[in-house]
């Protein structure tokens, strides 16, 4: 069997005004690595997705044109995900093509993990 938990890129990098809720799926990361290493004796994988910024219902609603921007201008793909790549990433894992790999997590983010710090447009509402 798979398990695969969806986390998010906010427990992958600091960023700012996330400090419980990047906090919060920093713990979910390792408790996928403890459930790698308590369950894959019965043959359970577990690993866990991180996506980055998706373009949702929600963040269309919460992300203003300046947060957008700067996303945009901060992930080395310059644009949101799309659901359907996030579903495509956890199918992979739930597949046998992933049957070596389990306590992992793996960011779907376009590379935003790969550089930087917060968003300015965040660091003005402070």
């Amino acid at each position: 069997g798979s398990i695969v938990n969806i986390t998010s890129i906010s427990g992958l990098r600091a960023s700012t005004l996330r400090v419980a809720y990047g906090t919060s799926k920093a713990g979910l990361m390792h408790l996928t690595k403890q459930q790698a290493a308590e369950l894959g004796e019965v043959g359970i994988r577990v690993n866990a997705v991180s996506p980055g910024p998706v373009d949702t219902a929600m963040a269309k609603a919460v992300h203003s044109q300046a947060i957008r921007a700067d996303y945009h201008d901060a992930i080395p793909l310059n644009r949101y995900g799309l659901e359907q790549e996030i579903a495509e990433a956890i199918w992979f894992l739930c597949s046998d093509r992933a049957s070596y790999i389990t306590g992992q997590t793996l960011a779907v983010d376009g590379g935003f993990d790969a550089v930087g710090i917060g968003l300015p447009s965040l660091r003005e509402d402070m």
